[in-house]
């Protein structure tokens, strides 16, 4: 079992508890005295999702999610939900990101089996099976926290931190977490770095991702 207390609002507690593959959010009241459930989470069929819970701000969340056989004889995969602009009296039902993804790879150094999770309050940090460590830092608007090694003028060591990358064209970033930049929707685009969508004209193609307005007339034969 989990147990991680909002530090910036403690109000709220996540309790993760892997043998029934869920996640529960409960909220204190009466001066600590009180503890209410409040919501629930899993990720389907299987035991693991919640092995580690972390609060990365008041309305932010990591979620260990470890899958496992039933029997808890084999580990078959693990994964770090995200979770960012929760409801102030739950969790969402589906994840804002899950890493790795293809902003934040695994890195060569890091097992693909994590032991656990731990906020630093805004950060984070995760603990693989053979003792290897990945910080994930919090990044400002419009940039993201890149996994991949290969974009760090660093040599590869351990503890792998992550670095500061812009946001690729085609997605945005609008708030401070570790969390990746999100595609723009249809009809919206971005250029580099972006902290929001630009609305396309309402004559122009700007498919999901869009870099740049295309007018309809070129896509005609």
């Amino acid at each position: 079992m989990s147990v991680d207390i909002n530090n910036f609002d403690p109000t709220r507690v996540l309790v993760g508890v892997p043998y029934l593959n869920t996640v529960f959010h409960f909220i204190v009241s009466n001066d600590g005295t009180k503890l209410t459930l409040s919501s629930q989470a899993d990720n389907g069929n299987g035991v693991g999702f919640g092995k580690g819970v972390a609060w990365l701000g008041s309305d932010q969340a990591a979620i260990l999610a470890n899958k496992y056989k039933s029997t808890f004889s084999s580990w078959l995969s693990s994964q770090i939900w995200l979770y960012t602009q929760l409801p102030t009296m739950g969790l969402d039902t589906a994840p804002t990101a899950i890493i790795p993804n293809s902003q934040q790879p695994l890195p060569l150094a890091i097992d693909s089996q994590f032991l656990n999770i731990v906020s630093t309050p805004n950060s984070l940090a995760v603990l693989d099976v053979a003792g290897g460590i990945l910080l994930i830092l919090s990044t400002a608007p419009g940039f993201y926290a890149s996994t991949d090694t290969s974009l760090s003028s660093e040599p590869i060591s351990i503890p792998v931190i992550s670095t500061e990358q812009k946001c690729p064209a085609g997605t945005m970033k609008n708030d401070m977490g570790i969390h990746p930049c999100s595609l723009c929707s249809s009809g919206s685009r971005s250029s580099t770095g972006s902290t929001n969508c630009t609305a396309c004209a309402s004559s122009a193609f700007c498919p999901l991702g869009a870099v740049a307005e295309m007018p309809q007339s070129e896509l005609e034969t």
